[in-house]
């Protein structure tokens, strides 16, 4: 897991859609699409539901749990680059 798998994840739980997130970040949608699965291959399991009749990505309890921590990560990195 890289410290850009954990930005893209929490970049697709803020804009709620892969491709406002991929925008946001200036990358491909299928580039983002792709970094997610590798995350989501490397935590052994779905991090948001997707499915047709979804607009937005909903994230799965698991995809719940990492979110707290990917936040957590987050601010101790942005801590520790203030320091």
């Amino acid at each position: 897991m890289t410290q850009n798998e954990i930005e893209c994840f929490l970049s697709i739980c803020r804009y709620k859609t892969i491709s406002r997130a991929a925008k946001a970040l200036y990358i491909t949608q299928p580039s983002l699409s792709a970094r997610l699965k590798t995350l989501e291959k490397e935590l052994g399991g779905a991090l948001f539901h997707r499915g047709k009749g979804y607009r937005e990505l909903r994230l799965t309890s698991a995809g719940e749990q990492f979110y707290q921590l990917a936040l957590e990560y987050e601010t101790l990195t942005k801590q520790m680059l203030n320091v």
